[in-house]
Parts: structure tokens; sequence; C-alpha cells
């Protein structure tokens, strides 16, 4: 391709991603299309970190479901556990805003993040602990799973929500691309290819799951899953309809 060529090719993308800038997402989604490349990347870095944050404390409520039943271990608690992965979070975050370009709302959204986050999954961990005798205590709500059988549907079911979430986090982040470069993606299309893999786990787990994790309640954590994180586009790209960046939301 002639030199010449690239340089219309080159304008071209940026008229289009300077008309998109500002323009909400739409639909189900909350948020607007970033105003320039590097508060999309920025955008995009922060909410995969935060799918990866929820992912790891997911991870730590298992080990401590774990030492509880299999090590009989009433001692042992997640602490440890999730400062490691709110450690881990803060790096990525910290690296994200490094090179700059990150809008100023995306910072104040994440002052504090992590802890937001771990107190959240902590309230909501008896939807998935939901029954057993002998309560985690401490800052953990739901109980030590009843027996071994329960423990891997439990544990099974943790992991499905997860991975959900990772995975409508990569939707939202194409989404953003595409719509960055004026172009348009099937983002339900997306979502709704995550909900077959979520379903299909779904229906091997709930043999091995107490009867307060059947399948509708796996149905309405992945409901509200997906519903809060469309919502929380709006906090993590955060543009105003002018693409000017607000200063705190």
């Amino acid at each position: 391709m002639r030199r010449s060529s690239l340089v219309v090719l080159a304008i071209a993308l940026f008229v289009a991603s300077a008309a998109a800038a500002g323009t909400p997402f739409g639909g189900d989604d909350a948020g607007f299309v970033p105003p320039s490349q590097p508060a999309l990347v920025c955008s995009s870095k922060v909410t995969t970190g935060i799918a990866k944050l929820r992912d790891g404390i997911t991870r730590c409520h298992i080990q401590l479901a774990k030492a509880r039943l299999i090590r009989r271990d009433t001692t042992a608690d997640d602490e440890g556990c999730e400062e490691k992965a709110k450690g881990k979070f803060a790096r990525a975050v910290a690296k994200a805003f490094h090179p700059g370009g990150c809008p100023p709302c995306v910072v104040a959204a994440t002052a504090g993040l992590g802890d937001a986050i771990e107190t959240e999954l902590d309230a909501s961990n008896v939807r998935i602990y939901c029954n057993g005798l002998h309560p985690f205590g401490g800052d953990d709500t739901g109980s030590t799973p009843l027996n071994g059988l329960y423990f891997d549907g439990q544990r099974r079911a943790a992991r499905n929500v997860a991975k959900l979430g990772i995975c409508i986090t990569k939707c939202h982040g194409r989404m953003a691309t595409v719509a960055f470069g004026g172009g348009s993606f099937d983002e339900e299309a997306c979502e709704a290819f995550c909900l077959r893999r979520y379903d299909a786990e779904r229906d091997l787990i709930v043999p091995a799951s107490p009867d307060c994790l059947q399948r509708a309640q796996q149905d309405q954590l992945a409901a509200d899953t997906e519903a809060q994180l469309d919502q929380e586009l709006g906090t993590y790209y955060c543009a105003s309809p002018s693409g000017a960046f607000l200063d705190a939301r």
C-alpha cells in the first residue's frame, strides 16, 4: 500500500474514532465510547482487573470452605488470600495508570475499589455457601458445606459465576474497541455465548448442589452478574456525551 493511502486510512480511522467518542453504548449497557486510545486502554485494563479480582476473591472463599470442611480447621480464614488478590489488583491498576491518559473519572472510581469488591463478595458469599451448620464468621457470610458432594457443587458454581464475569467483561472490551473505531459489534450475541457456556456448566453442577443452589438460584446469580457488569460500564467508560471526561462521579 502506498504511503499516501496509509495516511488517508489513518485519517479516516481518526475521524471515525473522534466521531464516536462520547457516544453512549446504548441498550442495556451504561457508559460511553472512550475519547482516545489511552482512555480506551485504561478503561479496558481496569475492567479486566476487576473481573480478575472477583475471580481471585472467589478462589479465596473456596479455599476457606475447603479448609473448614476437609481439614476441619475451624480457625482458618481467607484474609491473607484476599489481601494478596487485592494487592495484585492494585498493581494492575497502577500499571494501567502509569502511561498516562487515564480519565480522571476512572482514577476516582478505583479509589478504595479493592476493599469495596471484597466487601461485596463477602456479603454475597451466602448465595453460594447457603447451607451448613457452622457459619464462616468474621466478614464472610455463608456456612461450611455439609459434605464433600455439596462442596464440589458450590465450588464449581462459584467458579462458574466468576468465569461468566470474565467472559462478559471481554465482550464489553471488544464492544468498546470496535465502537471506538467507528464500527459495530453485537455485544448481546457475545453475552449470549457466555451465558450458554454458563448454562452448560450449571446443568452439570445442579446434581451436586444443595437445594438452595439449584437451577433457579444459579440462573439468578447469572442474571445479576450480567446486569451488574452492564451497569458498571458507566463507571469505567465514563465519558460525557460531549466527549470530555468528568472529574468525578
